[in-house]
């Protein structure tokens, strides 16, 4: 069984951040999905496991950290056994007004997390997310760093 949990941003990046969500699985089968084109862009931390997204036929996401663009169509795709992941989904606006990043040129697709925020964050970033030892302390990291970090692109 899939269990997603939201979480609302902090009200000072309610107009950048939509939600934060942790998709976990504990289950070791494969499982199919579908999620509709919600419109955000985002970060993607896939914790534990793997698993296969499309849109349009296309591979969506190649990466397990990962910053997407606009999802303007389905997503399909399948969880391959125990998976684990941290989304922040984001507004069309946000990753502009947080890094002056033109994401217009990733809708429907994405990029390594590394790309977008030079090498250096990113490891950084990486870390601390990977030391966390409960969900709460997730999301307090996103909500807390977030826009504390720099960007390359763009």
């Amino acid at each position: 069984m899939n269990y997603f949990t939201y979480f609302p941003p902090a009200s000072e990046l309610a107009d950048q951040i939509a939600f934060y969500g942790i998709h976990d699985r504990p289950e070791n089968i494969p499982e199919a999905y579908l999620s509709p084109p919600l419109g955000f862009s985002g970060f993607m931390f896939t914790l534990e496991g793997m698993g296969i997204s499309t849109i349009n036929g296309e591979i969506f996401v190649r990466h397990a950290h990962s910053a997407t663009g606009q999802v303007t169509a389905p997503v399909i795709g399948e969880m391959l056994g125990k998976f684990k992941s941290l989304l922040v989904f984001i507004h069309p606006l946000g990753l502009y007004q947080f890094f002056g990043c033109d994401m217009s040129t990733l809708t429907n697709s994405s990029i390594p997390l590394a790309e977008l925020l030079g090498e250096e964050p990113y490891q950084t970033f990486l870390h601390q997310i990977l030391s966390a030892d409960s969900n709460t302390i997730l999301i307090i990291f996103w909500c807390f760093s977030y826009p504390r970090i720099g960007c390359q692109a763009g």
